[in-house]
């Protein structure tokens, strides 16, 4: 993909690649203010903004994807719709594993493979649909 089509198609007001990241920057504002503005935050509190984020981003998309509804494609987009919410759910899943896991006393595998799998996942599946905008 040629970089200068990205930033055009990002900066044109009318293109779903301008709604997704407006609305991306939306959210990272609002889950700040959420976390951080009621409360002095402490470790536990980044741990679960950056666990919980991916799953916003992927319910984020969700809704872009609702918006870019195109009649002669519904059949290859009602199935993008259910596998991005499938993915959403596995990231809930892993999101879940990566509280209790970071939750222990001990050292535990799943401190940092459960919420590798939850980014790498989201992010990976968010990167492939915008880059298909």
């Amino acid at each position: 993909m040629d970089i200068h089509f990205f930033f055009e198609s990002t900066f044109n007001t009318s293109s779903l690649r301008y709604a997704f990241w407006i609305s991306f920057f939306i959210l990272m504002l609002i889950s700040f203010v959420k976390y951080y503005m009621a409360k002095h935050p402490d470790p536990n509190d980044w741990t679960h903004y950056l666990l919980e984020f991916p799953v916003d981003v992927i319910a984020l998309l969700l809704t872009v994807m609702i918006t870019a509804v195109n009649v002669s494609t519904l059949h290859v987009e009602i199935l993008i719709f259910i596998v991005t919410l499938l993915i959403c759910v596995i990231c809930c899943f892993f999101r879940r594993l990566s509280i209790k896991a970071l939750s222990k006393d001990k050292f535990y595998y799943g401190m940092w493979l459960y919420p590798a799998i939850e980014i790498l996942l989201s992010c990976s599946w968010v990167y492939l649909l915008v880059k298909s905008l």
